[in-house]
């Protein structure tokens, strides 16, 4: 039984569309990469980056949230960035609450994941893919196995090797680039969450399981 997504919450046709633009312009930039969730490991989202900002006049990091662990806290990534000479490039805001996240997923031109290729990453079963799809986003991440039977490549994102910095960069700048296919690929990736991924879908799932 997998994860579930709020898809009353996660619904951008719920949330007037001037404000989003409004929050939208506050970060100064016309190509938005949004992450959000628990920062477990940027390194493949930083590391591509310099590449990114090369490629697309005008892109910007957005990350969403901190975690409990201080080597991998929000100020890690941070003095990292910096390290990099990426500080303009990123903006990192901290834990927002709940229902605050998705007025920054709908202003993303793409949503972000970065799982390393070790079992735990792989095994987990991402909620904020299912969040960044309700939304109607496109999204770049890396191959692990439970990403990959969610975002399928090439039709509601494109995926790269964990730890293959050049090729998720790729991925990035193509869809960065591409609005029509940022539009294709966010509209087939919400179609596919609101039919699959629903909490109420998701009890009746488990409703079944229990009772055979």
């Amino acid at each position: 039984v997998p994860n579930g997504v709020d898809l009353e919450l996660f619904d951008p046709s719920k949330y007037d569309q001037s404000e989003i633009k409004q929050l939208r312009d506050s970060f100064g930039a016309s190509k938005l990469a949004v992450f959000s969730g628990s920062l477990q490991d940027l390194d493949i989202i930083i590391d591509s980056a310099t590449q990114v900002v090369k490629a697309v006049r005008n892109a910007k990091y957005v990350i969403i949230g901190d975690n409990r662990d201080p080597s991998r806290s929000k100020d890690v990534w941070e003095e990292k960035v910096k390290r990099k000479g990426l500080s303009q490039y990123f903006e990192f805001l901290g834990k927002k609450p709940r229902e605050e996240i998705p007025k920054y997923l709908m202003c993303a031109d793409i949503c972000l994941d970065s799982f390393p290729d070790e079992p735990y990453y792989a095994a987990a079963h991402p909620v904020k893919l299912l969040e960044y799809g309700a939304c109607e986003k496109p999204v770049v991440a890396t191959r692990v196995s439970e990403t990959e039977k969610i975002v399928k490549h090439g039709i509601f994102g494109l995926l790269a090797s964990p730890g293959n910095t050049s090729e998720f960069a790729q991925h990035v700048i193509t869809l960065l680039n591409s609005q029509e296919l940022r539009e294709k690929m966010g509209k087939d990736f919400a179609n596919y969450i609101r039919a699959n991924f629903g909490w109420n879908k998701i009890a009746v799932d488990l409703q079944k399981i229990l009772e055979n």
